[in-house]
């Protein structure tokens, strides 16, 4: 199956649709040497979003952006959160588990995808590094750790590792 990009990007507004680097809360994250078929979607832009018929609940914590990608037969896929100050891990998690369940909503469910939940950040506060190990996002049906990049780096660092 292909067109998985397409099919997300149709989903949005073209307002949505972040073309350049990603930046929320004081952070940015470079879409530098990804492929070129991609979208990312920055959630706080989406207007439906807040709807009972949106991707996410009406009291459900989301994620800034998600991120699609297709590399040949790959499809890869993010819930991206841009933390510029102190986090708590746990409200991170859960964010990021707001993106997860948008991304099953927006890709066919017989479409193999390579998922990451992300926290990009300057760094993961001291007290709250247990509990970062600890987080887990769901993404049909299988829990993924959380992966943490610094803030300003490459998203593709985070993707294909």
């Amino acid at each position: 199956m292909t067109g998985v990009v397409a099919l997300v990007r149709s989903q949005f507004d073209p307002q949505c649709i972040v073309a350049g680097a990603l930046r929320d809360d004081g952070c940015s994250v470079t879409m530098q040497h990804l492929p070129t078929q991609r979208v990312a979607v920055d959630l706080e832009r989406v207007a439906e979003l807040d709807t009972p018929a949106g991707l996410v609940g009406r009291d459900t914590k989301h994620c800034d952006f998600l991120f699609v990608a297709e590399d040949g037969a790959a499809v890869w896929a993010a819930s991206l959160e841009l933390k510029g100050g102190n986090l708590r891990a746990s409200d991170v998690a859960e964010q990021l588990d707001g993106g997860a369940a948008a991304l099953e909503k927006l890709i066919p469910h017989k479409q193999p995808v390579r998922f990451r939940p992300i926290i990009a950040s300057q760094r993961v506060p001291k007290a709250q590094r247990a509990s970062f190990r600890r987080q887990r996002v769901r993404f049909r049906g299988v829990w993924h750790r959380l992966v943490h990049m610094r803030c300003k780096s490459p998203l593709r660092s985070v993707l294909r590792s």
